[in-house]
C-alpha cells in the first residue's frame, strides 16, 4: 500500500507541488502509525490470552495480596470475637521440574497438584501462591486442634498423590510437602505477626524430615527465633545462587591420571566473603534445605561435567560429591537424581556419591535401600571417612560400594601402630578380591604420598596436589595436568612392612571442607 501511494505521489508530482508531497508524506506517515498500534494491540491481545490461559492452570488460587485482604476483611467484620487458620505450606520437591521437564509439564504437574488439594479444601477455605513453592491456606473461623491436625494430614496426603508424568518413561512424580501452622489471634494479631510465626512452625517441620506439620507455640518461638533470621538469610541466598562448588582432584599416582573430582560446597557471602559448609549446612540441615543442595549439586556436577568434555573430549574420571544422613533419608532422592543427569544427558556412572557415616547403613533400613536404588541405577556408590576397624571390613562385600575412602587418621595412626598396619594391609587384600578403588584422603606431603604408596593404595587426595580450586582454576589444572608437577618428583616406592619403624612425619594441618 505505502508502495502504491508513493506511486501515485510520484505520477501526480506536477500537479500536486511541494505541498501536496508534504501532505501524501503526512498521510503516509500517519498509515505507519496506525499499523503499528493495530500490531501492539494484536501482541498485547495475544499476551493477554496467554495469561488468561496460565491463570486457568491455577484456577481459584489467589495472590498474597488477596490472601491479606481476605484477612484484614475477616478480622474488620468479626474484630476479635473469631478465629482464622493460615497452613503455611511448602512442597519440597518441585524447585527443578520446571528445568527437569520443561514449562509445559511443569505447568500441567502444578495444576494437578492444586486439583488435588482443592479436593480436600472445605468451601470457606482460601488458597494462595506465594511462589511456585509455597502456598497459604486460610480457614475462616474457629476449628478444634483435633480438627486442624486431621485437616493437615489430608492436605500432606493431597499434595502427596502421585502425578503421572505423561509421554515420558518415568512413570510417576509424587511431591511432598512440608507445613506450619497458626491461628488469628492466637499466634499473632496482624499479617507481620502471623506470616513470621508460620515461618517459624514450618521451620520446626523442617528439622524433623518430610512430610509432617507444626502448630507454632509460644515456647517454639523461643527455641528457633535464633536461627530463623540464619535460615532466611540462607533461604535468600538460594534464590540469588550464591551457593559454588569447588574442586579438589583425586589422583591415580600408579598411571599418573586423574581418578576423580571431588565437589564442595561453598557459599559466596556478599559480605563475609566465600564460607566453608560448616557455616550453614546444619542450618540446612535442620531445615529440609539439605534436599535442596542434593539435587543443586547433581545438576551442577552434570553441568559442570559437560563443560569438562567440551574443552577435554573423553574424559573418564568421575566427579564426586558427599550425601548426608538426611538426604539419603529421602524416598525421592534416586528418582530425583536420575531425572536431572537424564535432562543433562550425563550417565549416572559419571558421578560418585559419597556416604559420610557408614553406620548408617545398619540404623536405617531407607538408606540401605537407596543406596541400592542410586547403585542400581549406575551412580558409583563410595563410603567416606573410612575407619580402619577390623570389624567393618566383612561389611564391605554385602554393600554396593564401589570405592572406599580412608580416613585420613589412618596415615596418622598407621605408622607406629602394629594393628592397625596389619587391618589396612587387609584392606587393600580385599578391595582387591572385591574389586574397590581405594582412595586415601589427608596426603599432605611428598612423604606421605610415598608412605601411601607403600601400602599399594594409589588414588590419593590431599593439599599435596592443590588446594580446591573454583571451576574456572580446576578446569586449568586439569587441562595443564598440574599434578605432574608432584608426581615426576622421585619417591621411594619401597612396600612397608610390617615390623618395619616409619620415621614419624608430621601431618600437615587441612582446613575444614
Amino acid at each position: 500500500m505505502l508502495n502504491y501511494i508513493l506511486f501515485l505521489a510520484g505520477e501526480n508530482d506536477n500537479t500536486l507541488g511541494d505541498a501536496g508531497n508534504l501532505i501524501v508524506s503526512l498521510v503516509v506517515i500517519g498509515l505507519i502509525g496506525f499499523a503499528t498500534y493495530l500490531l501492539i494491540v494484536s501482541i498485547l491481545k495475544s499476551r493477554n490470552k496467554r495469561e488468561t490461559i496460565d491463570n486457568e492452570l491455577i484456577d481459584g488460587v489467589c495472590s498474597r495480596k488477596d490472601l491479606v485482604q481476605a484477612m484484614a476483611d475477616f478480622v474488620v467484620k468479626y474484630r476479635r470475637n473469631n478465629e482464622f487458620t493460615l497452613m503455611y505450606i511448602e512442597i519440597q520437591n518441585i524447585a527443578n521440574l520446571k528445568e527437569i521437564f520443561g514449562v509445559r509439564q511443569f505447568d500441567r504437574f502444578k495444576q494437578i497438584m492444586i486439583t488435588n488439594l482443592r479436593s480436600v479444601l472445605p468451601r470457606n477455605a482460601l488458597l494462595c501462591q506465594f511462589n511456585p513453592n509455597e502456598y497459604m491456606i486460610l480457614l475462616r473461623g474457629i476449628i478444634s486442634q483435633d480438627k486442624t491436625e486431621s485437616f493437615a494430614n489430608r492436605v500432606l496426603d493431597a499434595i502427596a498423590m502421585p502425578i503421572n508424568v505423561g509421554n515420558q518413561a518415568d512413570g510417576e512424580i509424587t511431591l511432598q510437602a512440608l507445613m506450619g501452622i497458626v491461628i488469628y489471634p492466637l499466634n499473632g494479631i496482624n499479617e507481620k505477626e502471623l506470616f513470621n510465626n508460620a515461618e517459624i512452625a514450618l521451620y520446626k517441620s523442617k528439622k524433623e524430615g518430610t512430610d509432617r506439620y507444626t502448630i507454632f507455640t509460644d515456647e517454639l518461638n523461643k527455641t528457633e527465633q535464633t536461627n530463623i533470621a540464619y535460615y532466611r538469610e540462607i533461604k535468600e541466598a538460594i534464590r540469588k545462587k550464591e551457593f559454588t562448588f569447588f574442586y579438589h582432584p583425586i589422583i591415580d599416582v600408579k598411571n599418573n591420571t586423574v581418578f576423580g573430582v571431588e565437589a564442595f560446597i561453598r557459599w559466596n557471602h556478599p559480605v563475609l566473603g566465600v564460607l566453608p559448609p560448616n557455616k550453614f549446612l546444619t542450618i540446612m540441615e535442620h531445615s529440609g534445605d539439605i534436599s535442596w543442595v542434593g539435587r543443586w549439586g547433581i545438576e551442577e556436577l552434570c553441568k559442570q561435567l559437560n563443560e569438562w568434555n567440551k574443552v577435554m573430549p573423553g574424559i573418564e574420571f568421575k566427579v564426586s560429591v558427599n550425601l548426608s544422613p538426611k538426604q539419603l533419608m529421602d524416598e525421592k532422592i534416586s528418582e530425583d537424581f536420575l531425572a536431572i543427569v537424564k535432562a543433562n544427558h550425563v550417565q549416572p556412572s559419571s558421578i560418585s556419591l559419597e556416604i559420610v557415616e557408614f553406620a548408617m547403613f545398619e540404623k536405617f533400613g531407607i538408606v540401605a535401600q537407596n543406596i541400592e536404588k542410586l547403585s542400581k541405577l549406575g551412580f558409583s556408590m563410595a563410603i567416606d571417612d573410612f575407619g580402619v576397624e577390623a570389624n567393618t571390613l566383612a561389611k564391605l562385600s554385602t554393600l554396593p560400594i564401589k570405592i572406599v575412602k580412608l580416613d585420613r587418621k589412618f596415615v596418622e595412626n598407621t605408622k607406629d601402630n602394629f594393628i592397625i598396619t596389619k587391618i589396612v594391609n587387609m584392606l587393600v587384600e580385599v578391595a582387591a578380591n572385591e574389586n574397590l578403588s581405594l582412595v586415601a584422603e589427608g596426603v599432605e606431603d611428598l612423604e606421605i604420598l610415598n608412605f601411601v604408596k607403600g601400602f599399594n593404595i594409589f588414588n590419593c587426595q590431599g593439599y599435596v596436589f592443590t588446594k580446591p580450586l573454583n571451576a574456572s582454576d580446576m578446569t586449568s589444572y586439569l587441562k595443564e595436568e598440574k599434578w605432574k608437577e608432584v608426581t615426576s618428583q622421585k619417591a621411594n616406592l619401597r612396600p612397608i612392612g610390617e615390623e618395619e619403624k616409619v620415621e614419624e612425619t608430621e601431618i600437615l594441618p587441612t582446613p575444614e571442607e
